[in-house]
């Protein structure tokens, strides 16, 4: 059994395509792929079988082509969909980020500096909030000091034995713990 969480969040439509061949194949030979999701598109796309949690009622299986109007009412067109973002305050501003906007996060001195296309912008959270929040979108705390976006990630440089380098797309370098190799090696499949 597998067991996957939040498939397809920052891939591309090449990417997209790629996991639901690879999870077709996966499929063909016995193994049984459980998927969670905040998303139903992700599910829709992923899935034959879907169930929603309800509060108070548990799961429940979900049939979307016969959805009584009833459950779209609790789902009404003017109420928007949650959308996570992070935000940093910009002298008399809030500057709201999309974590796929983010390269990398750094601890500099206890303040979260979050590095977006070359520029720093400082968060209120702290690293351990940022990485709570934002594992399950993608990111990878691969250093005490750094939490890295994993669709970034370039390349890998071995300098010995234990010394680890990540190269960004955008050419910054963070350092890699040794103790992290292994569990980066699980996230991407290397």
């Amino acid at each position: 059994m597998l067991l996957i969480e939040s498939p397809l969040t920052n891939l591309t439509n090449a990417g997209i395509e790629l996991y639901l061949a690879a999870l077709a194949y996966t499929r063909e030979h016995g193994v049984t792929v459980l998927l969670t999701s905040y998303s139903l598109e992700e599910l829709v796309l992923t899935s034959t079988t879907i169930f929603r949690y309800r509060p108070n009622q548990g799961l429940e299986l979900t049939d979307l082509a016969t959805e009584s109007s009833s459950d779209s009412a609790h789902t009404s067109e003017d109420t928007p969909r949650p959308i996570f973002k992070i935000a940093s305050k910009v002298e008399d501003k809030t500057v709201f980020f999309s974590p796929n906007e983010i390269d990398f996060i750094e601890s500099v001195n206890g303040v979260s500096q979050l590095n977006v296309s070359g520029e720093q912008f400082t968060s209120s959270q702290t690293m351990s909030e940022l990485e709570q929040q934002l594992t399950t979108l993608g990111f990878f705390r691969c250093h005490r000091s750094y939490l890295v976006n994993l669709q970034q990630i370039a390349e890998l440089i071995s300098y010995s034995r234990n010394s680890y380098t990540l190269i960004l797309k955008n050419k910054s370098k963070l350092p890699l713990s040794r103790g992290k190799l292994t569990d980066l090696k699980a996230l991407i499949n290397f």
